[in-house]
């Protein structure tokens, strides 16, 4: 059943502490750098140049992600070794660009690219260290790969690219406390931890969440459960309780652990 809004606040916090008795696993995911050797690069520079540290970096956008974004892209929008020109430029000259136009253009995907290399590499901080701190709780993982195109010396190379690891976790204290230390449903996104949480039970998913997309689904028991929940502020789109089938069961089942 769809949900109208996020759940938040007290409302998230006794969801799970319901979802904790009801369920027996979560899962999350983490999305991969498919930009990863911009990303070092980028990074590299700005480290180097203002002697920051991983944890400094880290830190500094956790505090005031805002202020430290508008910081770093005014100190290196102009530096030419943040976005090499020369093949885009050529392309946007064979299109007509004028000159004012191709100066946007630079500066428009020197900002793009210096905030967006910021976000993944704190991305990669918190969820490296939350995946290991909870490493005893992962039940299991999964790969999802997709296809890769890229030109290299005039020649077309295929190669899969790691897009999303799923993790399978088991719920204890350490991962409840981890849950309640957030305010929302939604604070499980990028670029500030893992993403979408999921909850299930038996092995088919009873909460389905995509974060970045807002998109929120809990697919209740019985008329009880959802009396229950909308008492605890959930707001639902249907305003009364709609069963779900076994076959729906089944094809929640293999929904989320076949296709994700």
């Amino acid at each position: 059943m769809i949900i109208n809004k996020n759940i938040e606040n007290d409302a998230y916090l006794k969801l799970v502490h319901y979802a904790f008795q009801k369920c027996d696993s979560i899962f999350l995911i983490k999305r991969n750098d498919q930009h990863k050797s911009s990303t070092n690069k980028i990074m590299g520079i700005i480290m180097q140049t203002n002697q920051y540290t991983e944890n400094d970096i880290v830190n500094m956008y956790t505090v005031n992600s805002k202020k430290f974004l508008e910081e770093m892209v005014g100190q290196f929008i102009d530096n030419d070794t943040i976005f090499e020109e020369d093949e885009w430029k050529e392309n946007l000259v064979k299109l007509g660009a004028d000159s004012k136009q191709i100066e946007k253009c630079k500066i428009d995907n020197s900002f793009h690219m210096i905030e967006d290399s910021i976000m993944q590499f704190v991305y990669e901080h918190l969820t490296y260290s939350w995946i290991s701190k909870h490493r005893n709780s992962i039940i299991s993982e999964k790969n999802r790969y997709l296809p890769l195109k890229y030109i290299s010396n005039k020649a077309m190379y295929d190669e899969q690219f790691l897009y999303t690891t799923t993790y399978y976790i088991r719920l204890t204290n350490e991962i409840k406390a981890e849950l309640i230390n957030k305010n929302s449903i939604y604070d499980w996104c990028f670029p500030m931890a893992l993403e979408d949480l999921c909850f299930f039970k038996d092995g088919y998913c009873w909460l389905y969440s995509v974060a970045h997309e807002e998109i929120l689904d809990i697919y209740c028991e019985n008329e009880e459960e959802y009396n229950y929940l909308k008492s605890i502020g959930v707001e639902f789109v249907e305003d009364h309780f709609i069963p779900i089938s076994e076959k729906e069961k089944e094809a929640l089942y293999n929904k989320n652990f076949n296709n994700n």
